[in-house]
């Protein structure tokens, strides 16, 4: 049975999962985001443009009447812009909600870039806990500045030095005892390639990842959608714009491979 696609989300892997009506789940590819066209792929092999319906697997090969959802409608459901944000879709920044979050942002970031992490270390962790929606043992050296806070997910013992940028549009997700240099830029907005689109005013964002004990040298640029493997080396100043296998280290612009790390 064909069932609406009713919103989009990340595995484990960082692969897109289309959640359908019938409530069953379906792994997905995605286009680049400046195209604005997402797609699943069917049991055939066939592709279904957002907004289209997608043959559920189960429902098909199983047909329990008691899961399956009759739909009026053939619609993705994406009720707000921080759905469509979140989900790699283009989106109205400028829509209240959003522009709210990101004032509460930069509240909770002028108070915290005030604070010393050492003197000052219970009203640092409170603001920290506030900024991110969850208590961290990370050290961020103020100043830091970000979009959203809430869609960080730092891993265990995570240290940035001064100066640092994240535009948290889409998750940023960092593992273990990542090392993040001074004036490192983590960029995960993106803007459409033609003038005339991106005139409109909307935008979207690709999420990235850094792996456990990686180290991104100072004045780094991590660039929308990139994948930086466990145990990297980026070296100072590199734009990387292409995934970082793990046990490397990169350097450059654009950043490449320049030798193993074991």
């Amino acid at each position: 049975m064909n069932q609406p696609i009713t919103g989009f989300h990340t595995d484990s892997e960082g692969d897109w999962v289309a959640e359908l009506a019938c409530g069953h789940f379906q792994h997905t590819r995605h286009n680049p985001p400046w195209t604005n066209r997402p797609w699943v792929v069917t049991p055939e092999g066939r592709t279904s443009v957002l907004g289209q319906t997608l043959a559920c697997r189960k429902c098909d090969q199983k047909a329990p009447p008691d899961t399956l959802v009759a739909a009026a409608s053939p619609t993705l459901i994406l009720a707000t812009e921080r759905q469509k944000m979140l989900s790699g879709a283009l989106y109205d920044s400028n829509d209240a909600e959003l522009v709210t979050a990101r004032a509460r942002t930069r509240s909770i970031l002028r108070t915290l870039n005030t604070l010393d992490p050492h003197s000052d270390a219970a009203r640092y962790r409170k603001a920290l806990a506030e900024l991110l929606g969850s208590e961290s043992d990370a050290f961020i050296t103020p100043p830091f500045q970000c979009d959203y806070g809430h869609n960080l997910r730092l891993g265990k013992a995570v240290y940035f030095n001064f100066n640092c940028v994240v535009l948290d549009v889409a998750e940023v997700t960092i593992g273990d005892h990542v090392l993040i240099g001074p004036c490192v830029q983590i960029y995960t907005a993106t803007h459409p390639m033609d003038a005339p689109t991106r005139r409109s005013g909307f935008e979207s964002a690709r999420p990235i990842t850094i792996g456990d004990d990686a180290w991104i040298g100072g004045s780094a640029v991590i660039c929308p959608g990139v994948t930086i493997g466990a145990r990297s080396v980026i070296g100072a100043g590199s734009v990387v714009s292409r995934d970082v296998p793990a046990d490397v280290f990169a350097a450059g612009n654009p950043c490449r491979v320049v030798r193993s790390l074991v």
